[in-house]
């Protein structure tokens, strides 16, 4: 039996991208920053790696994203690994990978509508 699930946690590097598809399903698609720190073994420093994951949110779902998260909204996401393809504008044939996300809980407060200006 195989398994293909992801459960992740991450802030947003940028404000989440909504659109229709052309069947007509609402996409919100946004990428995940995953902070990591460690120490190098060799140099016994601190070391900070950031990892980006794309994240798709289809449906019912997606509109939800779009309103509530932001740059920087911290998001926990289950889904599972998609894997596309598409030809590059150099006729190249180039392959990606994102997650599906089937249950998203946003762990940030709600942004305001409003910004009240300073001063």
């Amino acid at each position: 039996m195989d398994l293909n699930r992801v459960t992740i946690m991450g802030r947003l590097a940028a404000d989440v991208n909504l659109w229709t598809s052309q069947h007509g399903s609402r996409v919100a698609k946004f990428t995940l920053a995953l902070n990591r720190e460690y120490k190098d073994p060799a140099t016994r420093k601190l070391v900070k790696k950031v990892t980006w994951i794309p994240v798709a949110v289809w449906g019912a779902r997606a509109l939800p994203c779009s309103e509530y998260l932001r740059k920087g909204s911290l998001v926990f996401i289950d889904g599972y690994l998609e894997t596309g393809s598409y030809v590059d504008k150099n006729g190249v044939k180039r392959y990606s990978t994102h997650v599906t996300a089937q249950n998203v809980k946003f762990l940030s407060p709600k942004p305001s509508k409003l910004t009240m200006p300073k001063g």
